[in-house]
């Protein structure tokens, strides 16, 4: 192992040399730090627009769904409409005294005599 070692770090140390020399060294200037910034912010504007234009869309349908919600549940949406549920007004409906003309019409309408024959009671 003694003998691979130094030639690992020959082979790294041109690997290294290779990659020097294919990069261009860049040179720190006054400009340096807002070039680099501006060519940051270039390549990810889009995404970072898109972002904003969903997160303000999630906010816009938010704010809408809590307004609607509440226009919904106050009681002052609905001036001129029973307060009533629904449910509430077919119990109303079902009401006992209701319930006997239901029966009376009910009678009425089983009694008629059949088309040929007597009638059914």
């Amino acid at each position: 192992m003694d003998r691979k070692a130094p030639q690992f770090n020959e082979k790294l140390d041109e690997l290294f040399a290779a990659y020097r020399d294919a990069c261009q060294v860049p040179e720190a200037g006054a400009n340096f730090m807002p070039e680099v910034w501006a060519r940051i912010d270039a390549r990810r504007g889009l995404s970072v627009s898109l972002r904003r234009w969903a997160q303000a869309f999630a906010v816009l349908g938010a704010a809408a769904c809590l307004l609607l919600g509440g226009l919904m549940i106050s009681p002052l949406s609905r001036p001129g409409l029973d307060p009533h549920t629904y449910v509430e007004v077919l119990e109303e409906a079902q009401a006992p005294d209701h319930l006997m003309f239901q029966e009376i019409a009910l009678r009425d309408s089983t009694s008629r005599p059949a088309p040929d024959g007597p009638m059914i009671q």
